[in-house]
């Protein structure tokens, strides 16, 4: 499926949603648009399927709270992000654009940062890489 809209540049983001868990990738980004991808076949003309996305424009160039974690073998699918100023509360969103088709999700959030978890095992050399966007 392919999305155009006009957009300053092409280091937004873009986050999905699917009623089913199903995980979505961006492909071909532009500043005038973009592809979304599934895995596989996703929903008919006969059973359409909805996939509800937000297109986070400012984010790791103009935020410090933004940024792409990328994991490896090494990290036993876990990373952290620490902030360089804790904020008041530990009740923030993270949204998560993993580069690929696997889950990532958060845990342990705090003033201080949060910890990512990726749902799949890596072998050396491969890495993925997984966007965030902090909202508080």
């Amino acid at each position: 499926m392919e999305i155009r809209s006009d957009y300053a540049s092409d280091t937004y983001r873009v986050v999905y949603t699917t009623s089913d868990g199903v995980p979505m990738i961006t492909t071909d980004k532009e500043t005038t648009g973009f592809t979304i991808e599934a895995p596989s076949a996703y929903g008919s003309v006969g059973t359409p399927l909805d996939v509800d996305y937000v297109v986070y424009v400012s984010t790791v160039a103009s935020s410090a709270m933004g940024g792409v974690l990328t994991f490896s073998e090494a990290d036993a699918s876990q990373l952290e992000v620490t902030f360089d100023d804790p904020i008041s509360t530990a009740n923030y969103r993270v949204m998560l654009s993993p580069e690929g088709f696997f889950p990532a999700y958060v845990t342990n959030k705090t003033k201080q940062g949060f910890t990512v978890t990726i749902g799949i095992g890596l072998a050396d050399p491969a890495t993925v890489d997984v966007g965030y966007d902090v909202i508080v």
